[in-house]
């Protein structure tokens, strides 16, 4: 599968011209930008979706990540925080009611519709949270391909969470104490993040790993150091997804537990 990017002023030539160009590609197992090339089976273009609590380390992940393998980062709480500000109809009922499921799909759906990241791929984080959102990314026109689980328990992510502050001035995550603007993040308090945790663990998990289905890889991220994740989230990547050789399709919405 490959998706071909039409600008509105192509014509049929150079319409003809892409599609003829990425047919090609797709048979010869070349992928993105940076990604080289894929087994027979696994899609052409990177769409991951990195899923894991607050202090698992999906940020900093997918940052290297998206660095590594030239695709796109997309983190959804900044998109949630720019769509707030727009002068639109999305930031409009945002700023009355709030995020509600139909408008986080929309936002997401503004982003990675966009030419880059149907071009080079993306990595989201932060999205989706639930059952629900995750059903509605699948079916969008060009939906996640690689479904990435960070583990981690709970008392680890807290204390990740904790031990983060903010430059006053440049509005950077910086270490507690590490100089004099540094100040705690108003949203980083311990009740908010102990919410986080219990919504995510009882709750959003179950979901998220039901909807995922069997082809969603799980990486313990808790011990291993941060180059060594990352070592582990690349390979799930560029491996082939589970395919059923009977009807040609991958495995989804299944689990083998």
């Amino acid at each position: 599968m490959s998706e071909i990017h039409i600008d509105p002023e192509d014509d049929i030539d150079k319409i003809s011209t892409k599609c003829f160009n990425g047919i090609r590609a797709c048979v010869v197992g070349a992928q993105g930008p940076s990604q080289g090339y894929h087994m027979y089976g696994a899609p052409g273009t990177y769409r991951v979706l990195l899923i894991g609590p607050r202090g698992s380390g999906r940020k900093t992940q997918g940052r290297m990540l998206a660095l590594h393998f030239g695709i796109v980062y997309v983190d959804f709480w900044e998109l949630l925080m720019e769509a707030k500000e727009r002068n639109d109809e999305i930031g409009e009922k945002l700023r009355l009611y709030g995020p509600s499921v139909r408008l986080k799909i929309d936002i997401v759906c503004r982003r990675i519709m966009q030419k880059d990241c149907i071009d080079n791929g993306w990595v989201m984080v932060g999205y989706p949270t639930s059952g629900v959102d995750f059903e509605n990314l699948e079916n969008i026109t060009t939906p996640p391909n690689r479904v990435i689980f960070l583990n981690v328990n709970w008392q680890t992510c807290k204390e990740r969470a904790m031990s983060v502050a903010v430059d006053w001035c440049t509005g950077k995550r910086v270490a507690p104490g590490s100089g004099p603007r540094t100040v705690i993040h108003p949203g980083e308090n311990e009740a908010q993040i102990d919410n986080d945790l219990d919504y995510f663990f009882s709750e959003a998990l179950a979901e998220l790993r039901a909807a995922a289905g069997i082809t969603a890889v799980e990486i313990s991220a808790e011990q291993d150091s941060i180059e060594e994740i990352q070592v582990k989230i690349q390979a799930a990547v560029i491996a082939t997804p589970a395919y059923d050789i009977v009807i040609g399709c991958p495995l989804r919405n299944v689990r083998g537990d």
